[in-house]
């Protein structure tokens, strides 16, 4: 289930943005918007985005979609030297020579996931993943240009580092290889709809999952 996503320098979102599931501390409600995660984190059950024409709608739909497939294909749909599909925010030039970055935050089978990746159309410059059992967060893997970091609980990525071209993503490669965790992660990924009220196709698919 998802928890948070961000995502910054990315077609109009300049700074970094926040699309938020936790539910605030206020009670009103709490039976019929509010569910518990677990005993450390209350979730909505619906959220809303909304705002005035050309504010940004849109694009958090297409910036969820891209990381999405980015991760789900990057090992295997791309060979060496081949452009990323990511568009960076292009009205200023103190974005435009930097990454667009992407973080998503989830709980798949019980476990809190902090999975993010900073891109640009050639290459990824970092990429982190981390895991919460409980309350405190521990890392599996960090990645900065060529460098790797991989933790005692992510073994399943070792040696693989050498693997992974530099327009492809570590956890990609790693589920490629039948790494555990990696495949579970890809699998949340997999199973996220992404269902934009823009589009008149997705009302019965809205309709269905709300029965």
């Amino acid at each position: 289930m998802l928890i948070q996503f961000k995502v910054g320098n990315f077609l109009s979102f300049r700074d970094i943005v926040t699309f938020s599931m936790v539910a605030s501390p206020i009670k009103e409600h709490l039976t019929t918007h509010v569910f518990k995660a677990n005993k450390y984190f209350n979730l909505l059950k619906i959220g809303t985005i909304y705002g005035a024409n050309a504010s940004g709608k849109s694009n958090l739909f297409k910036a969820t979609s891209f990381m999405s497939s980015f991760v789900e294909n990057s090992s295997k749909d791309s060979q060496a030297e081949e452009e990323i599909d990511v568009e960076n925010f292009r009205l200023s030039t103190e974005t435009e020579s930097k990454p667009s970055i992407f973080e998503m935050t989830f709980i798949q089978d019980s476990i809190r996931y902090r999975y993010g990746f900073e891109v640009n159309n050639f290459k990824v410059e970092s990429e982190w993943l981390f895991q919460a059992v409980k309350q405190a967060e521990t890392k599996l893997f960090q990645r900065n240009g060529k460098e790797y970091e991989i933790g005692d609980n992510f073994l399943e990525g070792k040696d693989l580092e050498s693997k992974t071209r530099n327009n492809a993503l570590f956890l990609s490669v790693v589920a490629q290889f039948n790494g555990k965790i990696a495949i579970s992660i890809l699998k949340w990924f997999k199973n996220m709809r992404v269902i934009s009220g823009l589009k008149d196709t997705y009302a019965q698919v809205s309709k269905k999952l709300l029965e």
